[in-house]
């Protein structure tokens, strides 16, 4: 420990400002805790380019698939009590699911994108905008393949599988389910799935979903093609749907503060933030056991039960990647926003931002900052 946090702080920013300069970043905010203190609490940039309104210490910014990580944490803590078991069937929970073929699929296999079902054929991502819309579509769904076959990831049925389910245990609205499940023991209240269209001041935090900048040339990952920048847009045009920001994706529409993101995973470690850890240890130790498919495939960022792993191998050429660290689990969203925690160094970092990134180059800022912090932390940046 270095103890001079100032040092911390000052190597985030300069990170940032190198995530703006080179791989056309518009906004940033950026939290990490280290040993239950906060070390960083940083914002730079544009909250909206277009109105020129700068990111603030509480502006919101869609996190994307950021949020399967805090549902993972919530069915862990269901499981904790006994609300839900990892390996019954879903259907023991929700009847009406097993229609189809799919009685066989049981919560572990959704939450490690092995349930067959990564799509609902004939519907987009943004009409399975909210819970209740979701039900209907997937009792009546058909696998893709046997459940556990192969793990291929599940941008939103993850989501409304395992938030239909803890609705269903609790008789609880999936919000006040996240207040009071997660929130109040990380000792927050800006973890939002959908922001109410009737609470206009809550709205007016939010950071509009942007495109990166073109990237400045990198010397071993070149620039991405116009086929990524395409793919990247349509990821903006889904993030500002009404629905996508109204609605409750659990799986796709977090939206939240950075120190937000960082306190759910900081509230991990033994004895938490002074609420409580989130988790016991050893749901830890289980659900950050890597998963694959009955022939052998996993994701190369590694999937345990509903978070990425860390120490896996990058996702670029260049060295990008999710985490460094083994034993280090969390999860990125979609153009390069990402939280994560090291329980060995007793880190938790997390980036929240605005622009949209091409897939490939999505993790590039996110990379430079958890290397600075590490480093100022004197904590190694990488597993060799």
């Amino acid at each position: 420990m270095v103890g001079d946090f100032g040092a911390v702080q000052r190597a985030a920013i300069n990170a940032m400002a190198t995530g703006i300069e080179r791989f056309g970043e518009v906004g940033l905010q950026v939290a990490a805790y280290f040993r239950g203190e906060r070390v960083v609490h940083a914002w730079l940039g544009d909250a909206d380019p277009v109105s020129g309104r700068r990111v603030e210490e509480d502006t919101l910014f869609l996190m994307f698939s950021c949020s399967k990580g805090v549902t993972a944490t919530l069915m862990h803590r269901l499981a904790e009590r006994g609300a839900i078991d990892y390996d019954a069937p879903v259907a023991e929970y929700w009847p009406e699911f097993a229609r189809n073929g799919k009685g066989s699929i049981t919560i572990r296999h959704v939450l490690s994108h092995r349930a067959g079902l990564p799509e609902v054929a004939g519907l987009s991502w943004v009409e399975l905008w909210n819970l209740g819309a979701a039900v209907q579509a997937l009792e009546g769904a058909s696998p893709t393949w046997p459940a556990g076959s192969t793990l291929q990831y599940h941008p939103v049925t993850y989501g409304t599988i395992l938030g239909n389910v803890a609705c269903r245990v609790t008789h609880a609205p999936f919000r006040e389910l996240v207040a009071n499940e997660i929130e109040a023991t990380a000792g927050t209240s800006d973890l939002h799935f959908g922001l109410p269209a009737d609470n206009p001041l809550l709205f007016s935090r939010r950071a509009p979903v942007v495109m990166a900048r073109r990237f400045a040339a990198d010397p071993v990952a070149g620039v991405p093609s116009e086929e990524a920048w395409v793919a990247a847009r349509r990821m903006v045009e889904l993030g500002e749907d009404p629905r996508w920001v109204h609605g409750s994706m659990p799986a796709a529409n977090l939206t939240c503060t950075a120190d937000a993101l960082a306190r759910h995973y900081a509230a991990m470690r033994p004895g938490g933030l002074g609420a409580g850890a989130l988790l016991e240890a050893g749901t830890i130790r289980e659900a950050t056991v890597l998963q694959r498919g009955a022939d052998g495939l996993t994701l190369q960022q590694g999937m345990g039960l509903g978070y990425m792993l860390g120490g896996m191998p990058p996702v670029s050429p260049n060295g990008w990647r999710f985490a460094p660290w083994a034993g280090a689990f969390g999860h990125d969203g979609s153009g390069g926003r990402a939280g994560v925690y090291f329980p060995q160094g007793d880190l938790a970092i997390a980036l929240a931002k605005n622009a949209h990134a091409p897939t490939g180059f999505a993790l590039a800022t996110w990379t430079l900052i958890v290397r600075a912090i590490a480093e100022a932390l004197g904590l190694p940046a990488s597993d060799s």
